[in-house]
């Protein structure tokens, strides 16, 4: 696992990333340092691990799976999609904005697609 940011709160993993044409496959870990609530999870998330696809062309990405972790790295709930379309508003649902997690973690692939 490589940071993304220097506070060393995100996380690629480097050994699974894969790049394929414009489209990047990459498992991302944070660390909260505060705990989280979401409304259909009954427990405080400590940790989130989410895999993204994001298309560095299009500038915009989706979640393939997330997992929730207490503060004992127990998993707390997972969650996985499906995204058999080609529609690419479907298949890439969500633009990436400027300053977010997102776009970190994709100059950060960016880096190590290019340093390889």
């Amino acid at each position: 696992w490589i940071p993304v940011d220097v506070y060393n709160k995100l996380f690629i993993n480097s050994s699974n990333i894969l790049f394929d044409k414009d489209d990047i496959y990459v498992w991302v870990l944070e660390h909260h340092s505060e705990p989280i609530k979401i409304e259909m999870i009954d427990k405080e998330i400590y940790k989130t691990k989410t895999y993204y696809l994001i298309n560095k062309e299009l500038k915009r990405y989706s979640i393939l799976q997330i997992i929730f972790y207490d503060k004992n790295n127990n998993v707390i709930k997972s969650y996985s999609y499906n995204y058999n379309s080609d529609d690419i508003n479907y298949k890439y649902s969500t633009p990436i904005l400027e300053g977010s997690i997102v776009e970190s973690v994709l100059l950060k692939s960016l880096e190590l697609f290019n340093n390889r």
